[in-house]
């Protein structure tokens, strides 16, 4: 075998593991061991009155209102400061594809 062929294995089972790897966890994470909720019942599904939303939504803004009167430094809140967050599934993607750019 020569180095190219050698190179587009490791590329190829690397790849695999990270995909295949990914999906036999979940798998034997949902194992047969976890019973599965029963679905619930339709009669006990209900769907509100408008006029419950509406009056709802009244009480809501109506709350809403009293706390601006009580808290009006509120007003002048301009968030926290914007920052970038890279979680650890985001940097095994970028290092895959550097591998996969230098192994081929």
């Amino acid at each position: 075998m020569t180095l190219d062929k050698v190179r587009k294995h490791i590329a190829a089972t690397v790849l695999s593991v990270f995909l295949l790897g990914t999906a036999a966890g979940q798998a034997r994470a949902a194992g047969p061991g976890v019973p599965s909720a029963p679905p619930a019942p339709a009669a006990t599904q209900t769907v509100p009155a408008a006029s419950t939303t509406a009056d709802e939504t009244s009480a809501r803004e109506v709350q809403y209102g009293q706390r601006e009167t009580q808290t009006p430094q509120a007003a002048d809140f301009t968030g926290g400061a914007v920052g970038l967050f890279i979680g650890g599934s985001t940097l095994a993607v970028v290092l895959l594809i550097v591998l996969l750019v230098i192994l081929l």
